[in-house]
């Protein structure tokens, strides 16, 4: 092939390289669709005769894809499967290349004997495979001991001095310190979690919460930062 005189089609090849029919699919009246994969990715391909429509190729696909034009190589969307829209020009929805959906806050923390509230943050990819995520918090007071913990569930419920932000069944990690600055982190080893009904698995949504002591805040002592929801890739 050549590229300098199809420069527009060096996309599109480079998309199904090492693709392989796996089974026609049926997503509806007039939409023509077909999973593909290379064996370690799963992809569709599909198409419309005319018009459009959304499909869900969540059960198909992992939780985060990209939709790219197989005609010019554009990239429609991405990290949508539950609602890919088909188009006349036959698009992809594929997981290769797919980026992560970032952790994202929620809740409130109330400021602790630090004088301000205890924030979550992260650092690293919330990817299974890459097993790389690390929870972090600021703004917690300094030199005390806590807990990051997760569960499946959003609350808001009044707990010690702040809110618990996390329900359902709950799973603690391991207890860390703060450090002089009032921060502390926990590498997640999702290969290894706390309890064998914790397990992360890719597609899943877990929320994450620091619990602490304060006594120097008074009241019940202890006191929690706002909340983090994770949703996980492969």
């Amino acid at each position: 092939m050549d590229w300098d005189e199809y420069p527009w089609l060096r996309p599109v090849a480079e998309e199904l390289a090492g693709l392989k029919w796996v089974a026609d699919l049926d997503l509806g009246p007039g939409v023509e669709a077909y999973h593909v994969s290379d064996g370690t990715d799963d992809a569709v391909l599909a198409w419309r005769d005319s018009g459009t429509s959304v499909v869900d190729l969540s059960g198909l696909v992992g939780p985060a894809v990209r939709v790219v034009g197989m005609e010019t190589g554009t990239l429609y969307a991405e990290n949508n499967p539950a609602a890919v829209e088909v188009l006349v020009e036959p698009v992809l929805a594929t997981e290769r290349g797919a980026a992560c959906l970032p952790p994202a806050g929620y809740c409130v923390s109330l400021p602790n004997s630090s004088g301000s509230p205890a924030l979550m943050g992260w650092s690293g990819v919330p990817s299974v495979a890459l097993n790389n995520l690390v929870l972090e918090v600021g703004g917690a007071p300094a030199l005390q001991f806590g807990i990051f913990y997760y569960g499946s569930q959003r609350v808001a419920i009044p707990f010690g001095n702040g809110l618990r932000c996390v329900g359902g069944q709950l799973f603690r990690l391991p207890v860390v310190q703060t450090d002089a600055q009032g921060v502390a982190q926990h590498a997640l080893d999702l290969e290894n979690p706390p309890q064998p009904e914790g397990e992360i698995e890719p597609g899943s949504t877990w929320n994450f919460q620091f619990w602490f002591r304060d006594p120097p805040a008074g009241g019940a002592g202890f006191d929690l930062s706002d909340g983090l929801t994770v949703p996980f890739c492969p």
